[in-house]
């Protein structure tokens, strides 16, 4: 906690902790973003031949409507990782590709530290 509020007067570590963990956002009025709510337009589960390619179509859902979602200045809108790289990679724009027979979970995360999970299954 200390490293994080590190130079923060210690009277605003709360407010500091706060903004690292919610990206950046805080409730009320004088903030003029909002935070991802949720990640859609991707399956649960997919399954790929292997050696094709698959591109996941991933989206955030604002959670507040009528405010943009945080600047994306520190951090890509969405990052992707694998479970099991010899069995499926994922560029950093979200496309799949089938390494080798087996499964293994694609995971996207939000700046704010939404996330999804999709199951991949390579035959």
């Amino acid at each position: 906690l200390q490293s994080l509020c590190q130079g923060i007067p210690k009277g605003e570590w709360k407010e500091a902790v706060h903004r690292f963990r919610h990206g950046g956002a805080l409730g009320g009025k004088q903030n003029k973003y909002t935070n991802a709510s949720a990640i859609t337009g991707v399956p649960n589960a997919k399954a790929i031949k292997s050696g094709k390619t698959y591109q996941l179509k991933a989206k955030l859902k604002k959670a507040n409507k009528k405010k943009p979602l945080i600047k994306k200045s520190h951090s890509p809108w969405l990052r992707y990782g694998t479970t099991n790289g010899a069995v499926a990679k994922v560029s950093k724009s979200g496309k799949i590709t089938a390494a080798g027979r087996g499964t293994c979970t694609i995971y996207i995360i939000a700046p704010d530290g939404v996330r999804r999970n999709v199951k991949i299954t390579v035959k």
